[in-house]
């Protein structure tokens, strides 16, 4: 749901307020943990887009 939620705060979600989605995306709601980065929890926090896209801006400034 986040991760989703983030990605439409560029398109379909820029009119909420800053406050409102401050408000969604609280970390107190979503307490943060520190686990080494895995394959499986970039899995869950990438799409397959993602992570096609870092690689090629990656590559542009190489």
């Amino acid at each position: 749901f986040r991760r989703r939620l983030l990605s439409l705060l560029g398109f379909q979600f820029r009119t909420f307020t800053p406050g409102m989605v401050l408000n969604l995306i609280q970390q107190a709601v979503y307490p943060e943990t520190k686990e080494d980065f895995t394959a499986s929890l970039i899995e869950q926090n990438f799409t397959d887009y993602d992570l096609r896209r870092l690689e090629s801006y990656t590559r542009n400034l190489v």
